[in-house]
C-alpha cells in the first residue's frame, strides 16, 4: 500500500493556513476535481476522495492538533479520524457550496453511477473577453469616431469612440465576447485604444506640444509667426523681444478636447532659436558689433 500524502499538501496550503485559507483551496480543488466535471476518470475520483478525507480532518479544530502532533498515525485503528462511509464527500460538497444536506451534489463517490440528474451540480463558466487594438490618429481622437466591429458571435457593432480619449484606454462593449459554457454568460469586447504618433504635435493629456523654429533676429527682435494647429489650420503668434530656445508660449483652447467635458485644453509652442549659416562677411562684422557692444555695457554696469 502506497504511503499516504501529507494533508496541507494535497491542499497546496501551509500548516500556518488559516482556516479560511483551507476552505479556500479545497474549493477551488474540489471544483477542479469534482466527478461531475470528470465522468468516467477513475484518477479523477481518486483525487477528488483524498481532497475532500485531506479537509475533513484539517477543517475541525481538535482533528487538525492531533494531525499536526502525530501526523496519520493519529488515526490509525479507526481512532477518530475521517469517516469515510459513501455519504461523507458527498455531504461534505454540498455543505461548502450551498447544497443543502440532501445529497444535492447528485453522485455517489464510490460508484460510476450519478443520481437524480435534476440535482446535478452544474458550474457556469463565464465567457472569455476579447480584445481589438484599433489605431487613431490625435484628428481622430479630437472629435471623436464611430467605428464597426465584429462581435465574437459574428454580429457587427457600431460603436462610438469619445472625443478625448486617452491612449491605452479600453471600450467595454458588455456581453459582446466570447459564448459561456453550461449556462454562463458571455464574455465582453474591449477596444483598445491605440493613439499613433503625429508629425508635428505631441499629447500631454489635454494639451499639445509643438516645436516651433524662429530666427535668431526674430527671437532678438521679436516679431509674429504662423504656427499650424491640430484642427489644420493656422495661427498667428506674437514673439516677445528676446526670446530665448526652451521658451514657451501658450496659446489658450487649441489642445485636445477634455473627454466628457468638450472644452479645450492648450497648445504649448515650445521655442527653438536656429543659429544662422552661411554668413556673409558683412553679416558677421555686425553679429561681432554687437557681441562687442554688449561685452562693453557689461563692464560698464
Amino acid at each position: 500500500m502506497s504511503e499516504k500524502r501529507d494533508f496541507y499538501e494535497i491542499l497546496g496550503c501551509e500548516k500556518t493556513a488559516s482556516p479560511g485559507e483551507l476552505k479556500s483551496a479545497y474549493r477551488k480543488l474540489a471544483v477542479k476535481w469534482h466527478p461531475d466535471k470528470n465522468q468516467g476518470d477513475k484518477a479523477a475520483e481518486e483525487k477528488f476522495k483524498e481532497i475532500s478525507e485531506a479537509y475533513l480532518v484539517l477543517k475541525n479544530p481538535d482533528k487538525r492538533t492531533q494531525y499536526d502532533q502525530f501526523g496519520h498515525s493519529a488515526f490509525e485503528g479507526g481512532q477518530g479520524g475521517a469517516s469515510m462511509d459513501m455519504n461523507t464527500f458527498d455531504d461534505l460538497f454540498s455543505n461548502i457550496f450551498g447544497g443543502g444536506g440532501d445529497k444535492g451534489v447528485g453522485f455517489n463517490i464510490f460508484g460510476d453511477r450519478f443520481s437524480d440528474l435534476g440535482r446535478g451540480f452544474t458550474i457556469q463558466i463565464r465567457g472569455a473577453d476579447i480584445t481589438y487594438r484599433y489605431d487613431f490618429t490625435l484628428e481622430e481622437i479630437l472629435g471623436g469616431k464611430k467605428i464597426v466591429v465584429t462581435s465574437a458571435s459574428g454580429k457587427e457593432l457600431s460603436v462610438d469612440i469619445p472625443a478625448g480619449i486617452e491612449n491605452g484606454t479600453q471600450v467595454r462593449v458588455a456581453g459582446e465576447g466570447e459564448e459561456g459554457r453550461q449556462g454562463g454568460t458571455r464574455g465582453d469586447l474591449y477596444i483598445l485604444i491605440n493613439q499613433l504618433r503625429h508629425e508635428y504635435f505631441v499629447r500631454d493629456r489635454d494639451d499639445l506640444h509643438s516645436k516651433i523654429p524662429i530666427s535668431m533676429t526674430t527671437a532678438a527682435l521679436g516679431g509674429q509667426i504662423e504656427s499650424p494647429t491640430i484642427d489644420g489650420t493656422f495661427i498667428k503668434v506674437k514673439i516677445p523681444e528676446g526670446t530665448q530656445t526652451g521658451d514657451v508660449l501658450k496659446v489658450p483652447n487649441k489642445g485636445m478636447t477634455r473627454l466628457k467635458r468638450g472644452t479645450r485644453g492648450d497648445l504649448r509652442l515650445n521655442i527653438f532659436v536656429e543659429t544662422p549659416t552661411n554668413l556673409t562677411l558683412k553679416q558677421k562684422s555686425i553679429l561681432r558689433q554687437l557681441e562687442n557692444e554688449k561685452k562693453e555695457k557689461k563692464r560698464t554696469i
